[in-house]
């Protein structure tokens, strides 16, 4: 983290069967899977705003009856991994203690 200065963001995705660096501005990525042997590979990787993700999903609900989104038991599933760690930190370093998630 840099308070100032124009360094470019990279975000780095990485699991057990592929890697991947992120160049956002540029949106560009490289890729790299143990299926390929781990050779790099240069990628479009676009960052979408809101908006333009929201009007797609509308247009398929619209167009097509259908939408992308996870049901809702399975987008819980993840967002409660995510959430209860995040509660438990929260609890473990602050004053107030907290018996549901205070943020949205």
């Amino acid at each position: 983290c840099f308070r100032k200065g124009g360094v470019p963001i990279l975000i780095q995705f990485y699991c057990d069967q592929a890697m991947s660096v992120v160049k956002e501005k540029e949106s560009k990525a490289w890729v790299s899977r143990a299926i390929d042997n781990w050779r790099w590979r240069d990628i479009r990787a676009p960052f979408l705003f809101q908006s333009q993700l929201t009007a797609k999903l509308t247009e398929d609900i619209l167009t097509k009856g259908v939408c992308q989104l996870p049901a809702y038991e399975q987008s819980k599933k993840v967002h409660l991994q995510l959430l209860e760690p995040l509660l438990k930190f929260l609890n473990k370093h602050s004053v107030k203690k907290y018996n549901y998630f205070p943020f949205t």
